[in-house]
């Protein structure tokens, strides 16, 4: 039961790591967070990428959303290089999917190799580089040595407590959380319904549910800034989590 509740507790951080922390706090402005408690999340989300990076990219998506000079279209290089191949320059079947299932050992390779390639669109994220705790924590060897740290802590505690099930039972999950993360660049332009006039992105409720509301791809393009695009009778667990915070006076200017 224990272990159950430890592999919940790192998919709900992986989850707000990306669709709340990175994409709906720093690259869109949707909420505001107290100012500690933001630098707090921001750590804990650097799995995702440096904050600098993940920033530039999506806005630059969104700039250029399934036509040239979209990152991650899979419509314009297909559903692999979308889904996890742009980070690791490859449209290489082979090579991406051993990325996708790469597990903890994937946050190795990314704690090298992130801050040091696909930087292009950094310069549309000045406004974070301009925070001096997000430019250290963007600078090559400080996210390697964090990251390496991140991935040490966490492994020994699932080592420690629950020997070689708990590590396995960690890859598998970590295996997931990438992958539907990857998920909402890839499946998120291909599969559900398109009412995005402007690019092929989709909503897609089930893709939704498991990624904090991020399947509702199609409603986030419409309009970029608003903080929930789930539809009402949809559950949104984002949207729970920020009442919390809002309710422990952790949002300073909800919209």
């Amino acid at each position: 039961m224990l272990l159950i509740i430890a592999l919940i507790v790192v998919y709900v951080s992986g989850g707000i790591s990306a669709s709340i922390i990175y994409h709906r706090v720093l690259t869109h402005k949707a909420v505001q967070l107290q100012p500690w408690f933001e630098k707090l999340m921001v750590t804990l989300a650097l799995p995702a990428g440096t904050p600098v990076q993940w920033v530039g990219t999506h806005r630059q998506h969104h700039l250029c959303t399934d036509v040239a000079g979209d990152p991650h279209s899979p419509h314009s290089y297909g559903f692999w290089y979308a889904h996890c191949g742009w980070y690791i320059c490859t449209s290489n079947v082979v090579w991406c999917v051993l990325y996708a299932l790469a597990g903890p050992t994937r946050m190795l390779f990314d704690g090298y190799w992130r801050p040091r390639h696909q930087l292009s669109y950094n310069y549309l994220a000045e406004d974070i580089n301009k925070i001096p705790f997000y430019s250290w924590l963007s600078t090559p060897n400080n996210y390697m040595l964090v990251m390496w740290l991140y991935v040490l802590a966490l492994c020994s505690f699932f080592c420690c407590v629950w020997g070689i099930t708990g590590l396995v039972a960690l890859w598998i999950l970590l295996v997931f959380v990438y992958n539907l993360g990857d998920s909402v660049n890839s499946l998120g332009h291909l599969f559900g319904q398109k009412n995005d006039k402007k690019s092929n992105a989709r909503n897609n409720t089930l893709l939704s549910i498991i990624t904090f509301g991020e399947g509702h791809h199609a409603n986030h393009h419409n309009k970029q800034q608003q903080l929930y695009t789930n539809n009402s009778s949809i559950l949104s667990i984002s949207k729970l989590i920020i009442n919390t915070w809002r309710f422990l006076g952790l949002v300073k200017t909800p919209k």
